[in-house]
């Protein structure tokens, strides 16, 4: 019995020779329990791995991780630093950055004093809280207007010097920081994503104040989206890098934070809401939509729980607050983070009431203001929603003259998507609308909803050559190419009403003869809309791939594809003196989305099949047009159309074989990853989708898709000589079955009617992610 108590006073009272760092600088006895020692863990704090340890005990950034102990039924959450505010009350701090929960909820200034840290905390090296660095060689890195300069590696392919960025690990402090510029330079821009402070942010991580596990989940996924963008830049700038691994890159990190958040989702929290968001549009971007789509049910509900629809005072200027600027900064980044929550929340629905979760007439804040003023903490006052109109409880002292100018890129692009999503509502319940030719009806509203947003854009952000070097000089150039894209398309949606054989809409309005002219004019602007799109993705080409930001680009370049080629197949009067002309050069468009969208399959799953998809549909849309001409020796001008449609052929477009096209997978967009089930009936994905892409041009055929068979036409019918040429052409060109079913099923199919995903693209809106 003695020996037995001598052993255990012994076992307790022995020094620990693999004690964790974060131990060893509290000196406090460490229990070496493998992964986390207990005391980390009761304290929710980092456990820092012992040198030499075999298994790192942490492969996260941040100082806490989330976790729970098997001893214990009870977690306790305590932080090592509390606000001002708590601990002159007393009261208990949850620590959160950068306002604690007891102040959200008073509403009232959250200051940290940054001084009064631990003094264990400063016994630890920078580099080691939380960020585990890896072995290798540093690239030494420059910075020049924005862009990420690598010197180049001999590896072609996975240079060993970037597996960093598909480790489980965050790297070093300086490739920390490369990823975060990355993050600045090409998500924070677009969309309403700009709602982290960048000089705060990088302050609070030098400083080794980001102690909460919503800011280490928050880190986590702005590393996961800055490395696909790190690995892109090294691929233009220092040596080719392969497609999977600019794709995997920063995945790790991505399953972190998805591991931190969904571990403890109940917590509600600012940082919580901002690391959803963006793990909603990384998932997007990697082409997990069924994930991206259950994530908008929770942010729109923390968006709720955080009731930071509204604004946190009347005080809009902060003239009263005890620490201005960060009040201001705070109040700023909410309204940019609900701005956010609602864009998300109208992708997810695109258009459908029961899919839509936020009203846009709850939210009761102004429009985010300009970066300048964001950057510099300066308060303003900007409009709402609607325009013209400000907050009602603003003092007349404090309304500028014109709140507009104000206003920054972010707000514009919030008004655009809102008068979209009302597009897209006009558009599917068209049974219970006016006619559009009328003056008074919805489609005259909308048309001028959409103009008058257009009128209202401040010079600055409009799309010419000089702001387009200021823009991309600033690293803006993808979030304004991004907003004219949307405003073009918001076009095409509206008219699309026009081309109900195209889109297959449900209750499309029965047109009378007498409204032809005005058919064939919306016709006209779907078309000149959908040739503005390809000209915009020419332009940005000519810029780099980067600039491509924004995962629901490549659904664009292919509805842009989709209107064209139809117009031209179907629409066009080939009589017409300029008709041919206007043939080659759309088809050079289509070619030159093909070019864009095969450039952004580097970046996206999905621009990958809809590559496929343009590039099969061109090819035979020329092949067609060559084998219907036949030269007239009685007519010499269809000797000279046979010329110019000849150009069409020609090397500037060639072919696609199939062996260039293999090594390209085929890609499913609808929910592979969700079973939906129908009582006990499933819809399952049909393979025979897959065959069309062996279809040939040499012989009638039958193609089946969605369990529906139609067959293809041969393109060497033979043709009456006593036809015209547009006679010739006009019923051959493309089969309009064809067309329309291979558009819309090749990439929906067997997706139930009940959800109301028959926009334009794969799934209405969110399917266009």
């Amino acid at each position: 019995m003695d020996s037995v108590q001598s052993s255990n006073l012994s076992s307790r009272n022995r020094r620990a020779l693999n004690a964790c760092g974060t131990c060893r600088a509290r000196k406090v006895k460490c229990d070496e329990r493998p992964g986390r020692c207990t005391n980390c863990e009761r304290l929710q704090i980092v456990c820092i791995p012992p040198i030499n340890a075999g298994t790192p005990r942490v492969a996260a950034a941040g100082a806490l991780v989330t976790g729970s102990s098997t001893n214990s039924k009870r977690r306790r959450t305590r932080t090592f630093r509390s606000c001002t505010a708590c601990r002159d009350s007393k009261l208990k701090c949850n620590g959160e950055r950068p306002s604690c929960g007891r102040c959200q909820r008073k509403s009232t200034s959250c200051v940290y004093d940054t001084e009064r840290e631990p003094v264990w905390v400063q016994n630890i090296a920078p580099t080691n809280i939380g960020i585990v660095a890896r072995d290798g060689p540093e690239y030494p890195e420059k910075r020049d207007q924005g862009l990420l300069h690598l010197e180049p590696s001999s590896d072609s392919t996975n240079p060993s010097s970037l597996e960093w960025l598909t480790s489980e690990l965050l790297p070093s402090q300086s490739r920390l920081h490369a990823l975060l510029e990355a993050y600045f330079n090409n998500v924070h821009p677009i969309r309403a994503f700009a709602f982290i402070h960048k000089p705060t942010f990088l302050r609070m991580l030098d400083e080794q104040v980001m102690t909460g596990t919503s800011e280490q989940a928050l880190l986590f996924v702005m590393c996961a989206l800055g490395a696909r963008f790190y690995a892109l830049e090294y691929n233009e700038f220092a040596s080719p890098l392969t497609k999977d691994f600019v794709q995997y890159a920063g995945r790790h990190w991505a399953k972190a934070a998805e591991r931190i958040l969904l571990s403890d989702y109940s917590t509600i929290s600012v940082n919580r809401l901002k690391a959803f968001v963006l793990l909603h549009d990384f998932e997007a971007r990697v082409g997990n939509y069924a994930q991206s789509f259950i994530l908008t049910g929770i942010i729109t509900r923390l968006s709720h729980a955080l009731q930071i629809n509204i604004e946190r005072s009347t005080n809009i200027m902060c003239r009263d607050e005890i620490n201005t600027t960060s009040e201001i900064t705070l109040r700023e980044m909410n309204r940019r983070l609900m701005w956010a929550c609602y864009m998300v929340d109208v992708w997810a629905g695109g258009g459908v009431d029961q899919l839509t979760l936020i009203n846009e007439d709850d939210i009761k804040i102004q429009l985010p203001c300009n970066e300048r003023k964001f950057i510099f903490q300066i308060p303003c006052i900007t409009e709402r929603l609607c325009s013209g109109t400000i907050l009602d409880f603003i003092p007349v002292e404090d309304i500028p003259e014109n709140p507009l100018e104000n206003l920054g890129m972010s707000a514009f692009y919030v008004r655009i998507i809102n008068i979209w999503q009302h597009v897209l509502r006009y558009v599917k319940h068209l049974d219970e609308m006016r006619e559009p030719w009328l003056p008074n009806s919805e489609f005259t509203q909308l048309m001028g909803d959409i103009n008058h947003w257009k009128a209202t854009l401040p010079p600055f952000l409009e799309f010419s050559p000089d702001n387009i070097y200021i823009r991309k000089d600033s690293s803006q150039l993808g979030g304004l190419f991004l907003i004219h894209c949307l405003y073009h398309h918001a076009i095409c949606d509206l008219n699309r009403i026009s081309l109900p054989d195209l889109f297959k809409i449900r209750e499309p309005f029965s047109f009378p003869k007498e409204q032809r002219k005005f058919v064939a004019q919306l016709q006209g602007v779907c078309f000149e809309q959908a040739r503005h799109i390809a000209k915009l993705f020419s332009t940005v080409m000519r810029h780099g791939v980067k600039h491509f930001a924004d995962p629901i680009l490549p659904s664009y370049a292919y509805n842009s594809n989709r209107i064209m080629l139809f117009y031209i197949a179907r629409i066009l009067d080939l009589t017409e003196l300029n008709a041919l002309p206007l043939v080659n050069e759309t088809i050079a468009l289509v070619k030159s989305n093909n070019k864009a969208l095969c450039a952004m399959s580097l970046m996206y799953p999905l621009a990958e099949s809809l590559f496929i998809i343009s590039e099969r549909w061109v090819t035979k849309l020329q092949t067609s047009f060559t084998r219907r001409i036949e030269p007239d020796p009685a007519n010499t001008p269809g000797e000279a159309q046979q010329l110019e449609v000849g150009a069409i052929s020609s090397s500037a477009f060639p072919s696609v074989s199939g062996q260039e096209l293999n090594h390209l997978s085929r890609f499913r967009v609808v929910r592979n990853s969700l079973e939906l089930e129908s009582g006990s009936h499933a819809f399952p994905f049909s393979p025979d989708t897959d065959r069309q892409s062996e279809v040939t041009q040499t012989q009638p055929e039958t193609m089946r898709t969605n369990n529906m068979s139609y067959e293809v036409p041969s393109p060497n019918l033979p043709v009456n000589a006593g036809d015209s040429v547009a006679e010739t052409l006009q019923p051959y060109t493309l089969d309009l079955n064809d067309l329309q079913e291979f558009f819309e099923w090749d990439l929906t199919e067997n997706m139930p009617e009940t959800f109301g995903f028959d926009g334009m693209g794969p799934m209405g809106g969110f399917g266009s992610l």
